[in-house]
């Protein structure tokens, strides 16, 4: 039997759904097609640890701090440059070298791979910046305590969305919505993280995800500059997206 758009649809504050018709899974769809692609948190450029925190200039530091007496001493300054050269910049190298390796961001390949092992996120095909996304969000979810905070700030970790909701409803059911854009082959993923930082016997009744910047609304809808009414035929242009849902 077909299906119309309409009997899917009634207002919503972000979007457009109807939470009370059973959905079919995955279903999204907008005046142009099905959501297309999972576009993840972007990810921050981050400096190596090492750089900020680790010495360089060992030997110069140290003669610096001989007093004026010793300074310029042929012998005193070529033991301590045996000492601090070979030895304590050596070490101090070598030691820093671990900040970065145990450093998420600046991780890579078979790297990420183990962290992912070790926290229990596969890396399912994914490359190395959607992998380093899903990781933050596997060890938020580990260490969650199942509050709506929680919940919220993982959301955050996991999309970079700064619109999101998260409704309780009756009986011990959550509701998740948020300005952002996702769908295959990252949704259910996605769901099945979200659902990690769920307390025990609480259920979720899905993630609403819509445009931030251009969700279908009609008129009576909260005012909102960027929500957008009804398509046109003749205007590709005109018109807001309806929300996805999963």
């Amino acid at each position: 039997m077909a299906v119309e758009l309409g009997d899917y649809l009634e207002e919503y504050s972000g979007g457009w759904f109807n939470l009370s018709t059973t959905i079919p899974d995955s279903m999204a769809v907008y005046s142009g097609g099905w959501w297309s692609g999972f576009d993840p948190a972007p990810a921050p450029v981050f400096p190596s640890v090492a750089d900020e925190k680790c010495l360089t200039d060992i030997e110069a530091l140290g003669l610096a701090r001989l007093i004026e007496q010793y300074k310029n001493k042929p012998n005193l300054t070529a033991m301590i440059k045996a000492y601090i050269t070979t030895q304590f910049q050596d070490l101090e190298t070598k030691g820093c070298a671990l900040y970065d390796r145990l450093n998420i961001d600046l991780m890579e390949g078979t790297q990420l791979d183990n962290i992912g092992t070790i926290v229990g996120q596969d890396r399912d095909g994914q490359d190395d910046p959607t992998y380093r996304i899903f990781i933050k969000t596997k060890i938020g979810a580990n260490n969650s305590q199942s509050s709506v905070e929680d919940i919220i700030s993982i959301w955050q970790i996991l999309t970079g969305s700064d619109s999101v909701k998260v409704d309780e409803l009756f009986p011990a059911t959550l509701q998740i919505s948020s300005g952002f854009s996702l769908a295959a082959p990252y949704d259910l993923l996605i769901l099945s993280l979200i659902e990690d930082v769920i307390a025990a016997g609480v259920r979720l009744e899905g993630i609403l995800v819509y445009d931030p910047d251009n969700a279908f609304a009609f008129d009576t809808s909260p005012n909102n500059p960027n929500t957008g009414g009804f398509g046109d035929l003749l205007d590709s242009g005109v018109g807001g997206l309806f929300a996805g849902f999963i």
